[in-house]
């Protein structure tokens, strides 16, 4: 297991609310804080999250969500709440600016194994 719950890989299919699937990558390094996302079926679209809350304890973080470069497809500033489910498993909910109070996407991301 990595040093970090939320080290590695993780792969799934995202849900918004307009009714649109898409599938996301993330790449977790906490260590070095480095967190690329990428949405393939979205035009090969992706980006970096910055942390913005570190709450290791609670099993979940709070980002913000930035798009390279920026292409209309996807939406640059958002939040992304990661929240631990299982050792392979983490929830990803996704909230609009500017009051980030409504979840607009959501997925469950599964870890891939070496």
């Amino acid at each position: 297991m990595p040093q970090n719950w939320l080290d590695g890989v993780w792969t799934g299919i995202g849900y918004q609310l307009e009714g649109y699937i898409w599938s996301i990558r993330l790449t977790a390094n906490k260590e070095k804080n480095e967190f690329r996302i990428e949405y393939p079926s979205i035009g090969g679209s992706g980006g970096q999250w910055t942390l913005i809350e570190p709450d290791s304890t609670a099993d979940r973080y709070t980002f913000e969500e930035r798009i390279f470069p920026p292409d209309g497809i996807t939406e640059d500033g958002g939040r992304i709440i990661v929240t631990k489910v299982t050792d392979n498993h983490i929830s990803f909910s996704y909230f609009h600016r500017p009051t980030f109070t409504t979840v607009t996407a959501w997925s469950t991301l599964e870890r891939e194994q070496k």
